[in-house]
């Protein structure tokens, strides 16, 4: 288990998945140097959005959580995802091993199972539905529209995030014109 997690504290790019039907897309991957974290971002050295292991309660492999199944994953044994009470980070790699590496390291940090084999013999929680992230919606928000700008607003703000790393210096609000929002829109459609 220690061999996997100092492999993915160096990292590697795997795809992820978005649960609202957001286009996966890849991403650097790496287990913080403190163990802490599961850190992604576009590329090595702008890893911007984090897990806290801690949160983790399941791992998983293959195509098991509503992410993956929306996003029609065919291959099974690339997939894992890990699952926390609120969310899932549902992932695939470029193969077998360094899914594996993935699995065994989170499940290592998160469960302080070190053989995963034994994760047989521990009943796994349920993994949240999509009835759960509606309950987290605002009540406010009872047009479909509300509801589909809220389950957006996250997928939004992981595209404003990987644009901003890669986007030019910002500009002075007090200075910018109509122009900026114009090219922000633009910007938050790619990624």
């Amino acid at each position: 288990a220690e061999e996997a997690v100092k492999s993915c504290q160096r990292g590697s790019m795997l795809v992820k998945y978005i649960f609202h039907g957001g286009k996966p897309h890849e991403r650097f991957f790496a287990i913080s140097a403190d163990r802490q974290l599961i850190e992604w971002g576009n590329k090595e050295g702008t890893l911007n959005r984090s897990l806290r292991i801690a949160e983790v309660i399941s791992v998983s492999t293959g195509v098991e959580t509503v992410a993956l199944r929306e996003a029609g994953v065919e291959s099974d044994d690339l997939c894992f995802s890990v699952i926390t009470r609120d969310r899932t980070l549902d992932c695939s790699a470029e193969s077998v091993t360094v899914r594996n590496q993935w699995y065994t390291a989170v499940t290592f940090l998160a469960l302080g199972i070190e053989e995963t084999h034994l994760l047989e013999q521990i009943p796994k929680p349920p993994i949240p539905s999509l009835e759960h992230f509606l309950e987290q919606v605002p009540e406010e928000a009872v047009h479909m529209e509300d509801i589909e700008a809220a389950l957006t607003a996250e997928m939004e703000a992981e595209q404003a995030a990987a644009s901003s790393s890669s986007a030019p210096p910002a500009v002075d609000a007090s200075s910018s014109s109509s122009s900026s929002s114009s090219s922000s829109s633009s910007s938050s459609s790619s990624s």
